[in-house]
């Protein structure tokens, strides 16, 4: 059967926003596809403290909204909201960057060994996360051209809900959808080890990529060709 071309659609991790893809969504359209970006999910909206559930509401809808099949592109966190809708028939191929990818009742948490990591810092109701100052410019700064624009990105990022972190997926697993999952080689949030792990009890086909955990994001030209192979494989069903 010929291919079809499907949209593709970007979830971005915790503490962010769509505005963290860069350049990623550009460099999608200017290879043929059409392209949207969550804005914001829930639990990093700034509202009333959302949880997983209500993450993937939004991006079920969002989906909804759109005609013909989908790809699924996600990082970090926005991997384990693109888990729950694992199943849904519009969503023709996924792919995790550097995400979080889990089995049926596995947490956020769970997943970074059982606890949030030192860095990630309580705020005084323990309702809302964010990241240690100095540790979120270090991130960031791995990657910018300049001070300038590391200033700016640290100033972007928002709190998210601790409620979020907590929730259980009720993920069925992806089953015949196409799964891809790309490691980012020099990741300093989630150990390309933990990626590698969680990819391949998945079953998901697996790739490195030269990219820290933020690059893989933004401005990485092989997340770029890898997203753009995935679509162009997509088939009528």
């Amino acid at each position: 059967m010929n291919a079809v071309t499907p949209h593709v659609v970007l979830v971005h991790g915790a503490w962010h926003g769509g505005w963290s893809w860069g350049s990623t969504p550009d460099d999608l359209r200017a290879r043929g596809l059409t392209v949207s970006v969550i804005d914001q999910l829930p639990s990093t909206d700034g509202g009333a403290p959302a949880g997983l559930k209500d993450d993937a509401k939004a991006l079920r809808e969002h989906i909804a909204a759109e005609k013909g099949p989908v790809v699924v592109v996600a990082h970090s966190y926005g991997g384990m909201v693109a888990s729950e809708l694992a199943g849904e028939p519009s969503i023709a191929a996924v792919v995790y960057l550097a995400a979080f990818l889990p089995v049926e009742g596995e947490t956020l948490a769970e997943l970074m060994g059982g606890q949030l990591p030192p860095w990630v810092l309580f705020d005084e109701t323990r309702t809302f996360t964010h990241l240690d100052p100095s540790v979120s410019r270090e991130f960031v700064a791995v990657d910018a051209a300049s001070p300038e624009q590391v200033d700016e990105h640290v100033s972007r990022m928002v709190p998210h809900a601790v409620r979020a972190f907590l929730e259980p997926s009720s993920t069925a697993g992806w089953g015949s959808t196409p799964v891809t999952y790309v490691v980012a080689e020099r990741d300093q949030v989630i150990p390309p080890e933990a990626q590698h792990a969680m990819a391949g009890r998945a079953g998901a086909a697996t790739t490195v990529a030269d990219a820290t955990h933020l690059g893989i994001q933004s401005q990485s030209a092989e997340a770029v060709e890898i997203i753009a192979a995935v679509a162009a494989a997509v088939r009528p069903r």
